[in-house]
């Protein structure tokens, strides 16, 4: 087995130098990248230009090829290592580049999160993308039912990310630039039946120089969510007088944001309210009796001023500030049986979000349950470092899988044995290449914890 870069379709390996060749792959920042030097004397190969496709790739012409990373080169520093050579040290990014080209600017109504995944790979990521380039969604889960997605000019990796921690799901794109968007019980790690067995004693030969931290510091096990908001359940009116010039009549309230709550009259005319900017503009509004909301403004607006005199009438439903309390209670009975003995293991946390969707509990309580599965507990991370032949049964290893931490009551008294971890990033280098026999031994140094949300 051997190794070989493509740019744009372009073998650089003879130029590429092996040793500097590193790739991370992490579930904590936005993209996974990679980075290499290329070598080139004058006239023997085009030098290379940030926005091709680059391919790290292992395996042969028999067995095929497997992509240790893959994505577009992003940025590119030139400078003289002879007089007739020059270097070039490149700096990769995985494919969001190309997946963020084009914003998201669309409502979804509630529906399955997997068909707003779908959609939007197929309506902003594969907009203008070439034949043979396209992204796909093979690999997108079908997944629990979401509250309205409102997504006001945002990129397509930002909007699936909202969606994946609403759900406390995961996502990325991977190398043959196919979506994944999956539950928390993903792909585990190639490791023997999925556990990582640091047993002292045991001889765990992949594995070396394992760390365990546990660390309670940003326990959080009761949640108060702020700026959540619920409608009113009275109505109140407010009243305006007419003055043939003034269009907009301010509110003493914020208005529900459902229109059916509301009740107009200009003169004793009824008129039908809708939403400011989203169904009319000022200038541009369609023909009729319409009242034009501004949710943020509290205000109402006519597209005609009315007349001197005439009695303006809105009665509506309003908005009231709300607090919603979740909380974990096993994992505060554990805090206090396991580690504090002193206290009640409770660990409150006020979360402020003047975001929120109006009078939607479900998306809230979502949201509370994401923040207690990243907190409640206490959070237990550490590293290890792998060798691998990349032979023809290599599988790499990726932020997002999982494994079963087991020790045998020999690493932090048993209290982590059986839990679930997760890779939340692997950093991959070159260990050995043999240029006589093309074998590659790759170096997988491997970051994990018990929340894919390390942080």
């Amino acid at each position: 087995m051997a190794l070989r870069l493509l740019l744009n379709g372009t073998d650089y390996t003879s130029w590429t130098e092996i040793e500097s060749l590193e790739a991370s792959d992490s579930l904590t920042t936005a993209t996974n990248t990679c980075r290499f030097r290329l070598v080139i004397r004058s006239g023997q190969v085009a030098a290379p230009i940030p926005g091709a496709e680059i391919k790290w790739q292992v395996g042969d012409a028999v067995n095929g090829w497997r992509n240790v990373f893959a994505g577009v080169l992003a940025r590119i520093t030139e400078s003289i290592v002879a007089p007739d050579s020059l270097a070039y040290d490149c700096e990769c990014t995985d494919y969001l580049p190309w997946f963020n080209r084009h914003l998201v600017a669309e409502d979804y109504p509630s529906q399955g999160a997997d068909d707003i995944v779908r959609a939007i790979v197929t309506n902003y990521a594969n907009q203008g993308m070439a034949p043979g380039y396209t992204f796909s969604a093979n690999h997108v889960e079908t997944a629990p039912v979401v509250p309205t997605q409102q997504f006001a000019y945002v990129s397509p990796g930002d909007a699936i990310g909202q969606l994946a921690q609403l759900l406390s799901w995961l996502w990325y794109i991977d190398y043959d630039r196919d979506v994944h968007f999956f539950g928390l019980e993903g792909e585990p790690a190639p490791l023997p039946g999925g556990v990582l067995d640091c047993t002292l004693g045991a001889g765990n030969l992949a594995i070396g120089d394992l760390t365990v931290t546990s660390d309670m510091t940003q326990l959080k096990n009761r949640v108060f969510v702020m700026g959540y908001k619920v409608r009113s359940t009275v109505t109140i009116t407010d009243t305006f007088t007419g003055d043939g010039q003034t269009t907009t009549f301010y509110l003493s309230e914020e208005p529900s944001h459902n229109l059916g709550d509301i009740t107009v009259t200009v003169g004793g005319v009824a008129y039908v309210p809708k939403r400011d900017i989203a169904d009319g503009q000022p200038g541009n509004d369609p023909a009729g009796n319409f009242a034009y909301f501004n949710y943020g403004q509290h205000s109402v607006r006519f597209t005609t001023a009315p007349a001197n005199g005439a009695a303006i009438q809105v009665t509506y439903k309003y908005l009231i500030d709300a607090v919603l309390m979740r909380e974990e209670p096993q994992a505060q009975q554990w805090q206090r049986i396991h580690a504090d003995g002193a206290t009640d293991g409770i660990y409150e946390y006020r979360h402020d979000n003047p975001g929120l969707p109006v009078d939607d509990q479900s998306y809230i309580d979502l949201m509370a349950a994401q923040l207690l599965y990243r907190y409640a507990w206490q959070q237990k991370s550490g590293s290890f470092t792998v060798f691998v032949p990349a032979g023809s049964g290599y599988t790499p290893w990726r932020a997002g899988q999982h494994f079963t931490f087991q020790s045998h009551g020999t690493r932090f008294g048993g209290l982590l044995d059986g839990e679930t971890m997760w890779v939340v990033k692997v950093t991959t280098t070159v260990a050995s290449a043999d240029a006589a026999t093309g074998a590659v031994t790759l170096k997988h140094e491997i970051d994990w914890a018990n929340t894919p949300y390390l942080g």
